[in-house]
């Protein structure tokens, strides 16, 4: 088989691991180590072209690195503030402590409730402030916290409910005690003036129709 001359030799296109880069005898499709290798593995013709496309691409990506010099972005200074934050007030919604109620295991797939769970669910809760307070010192100085337990449905009425009235004081006293023992201060609102059965869905959660009228109330009583 004749052979190309030195200089006229063409480019092989497999590129299989240990192309010689160029094909040596006419008449072939590629050059000796590229032609052994894909008889040994046996190579399917989607294989085949999916190397050559890998190596073209790395081929490529490999001469636009070459040729594009390398560009270093400049990130902007960082903004140093001279004045540091101002002292913050944190508010504490509390909602749906549930105090009084009880929640058998043997009839709620093993969950349990009662006053017990509750006390301890809101230490948990006023734990977790004090340390997000802690965390929070050196960006956002807070010397307040307004924890505010947001009140029941009109129709609940303390005055006819000895019973609930007595379980309403417990959990309010309890929130307030702990409260005032980290050093916060406590807003119990027992009444929203302007809100009425309508605007709550059920015993504690307000409707769309009470929210602007309880924020309201909030906010000015915050502000005081």
């Amino acid at each position: 088989m004749s052979m190309y001359p030195e200089g006229k030799r063409p480019v092989c296109p497999s590129k299989f691991p240990g192309c010689l880069g160029h094909i040596t005898e006419r008449g072939s499709k590629q050059c000796a180590n590229c032609y052994d290798f894909g008889r040994k593995h046996q190579l399917s013709k989607k294989v085949s072209e999916r190397m050559v496309l890998e190596d073209r691409l790395v081929e490529s990506v490999t001469s636009y690195l070459k040729a594009t010099p390398s560009h270093v972005h400049r990130l902007a200074p960082a903004k140093i503030k001279k004045t540091h934050a101002g002292v913050h007030e944190m508010v504490l919604l509390l909602s749906d402590a549930h105090f009084s109620e009880v929640v058998d295991p043997n009839v709620a797939m093993g969950i349990a409730y009662n006053e017990d769970i509750a006390k301890r669910r809101i230490e948990r809760v006023r734990d977790v402030t004090i340390r997000y307070k802690q965390l929070r010192e050196t960006s956002y100085p807070i010397r307040k916290l307004t924890v505010a337990v947001p009140p029941w449905a009109p129709r609940y009425d303390r005055a006819r409910d000895p019973a609930w009235r007595d379980k309403d004081d417990q959990y309010a006293a309890l929130i307030m005690d702990a409260g005032r023992r980290c050093g916060f201060d406590v807003l119990n609102i027992q009444s929203i003036p302007g809100l009425g059965q309508g605007n709550y869905a059920d015993e504690m959660h307000v409707n769309a129709s009470g929210v602007p009228i309880y924020t309201r109330y909030l906010v000015s009583r915050l502000k005081r």
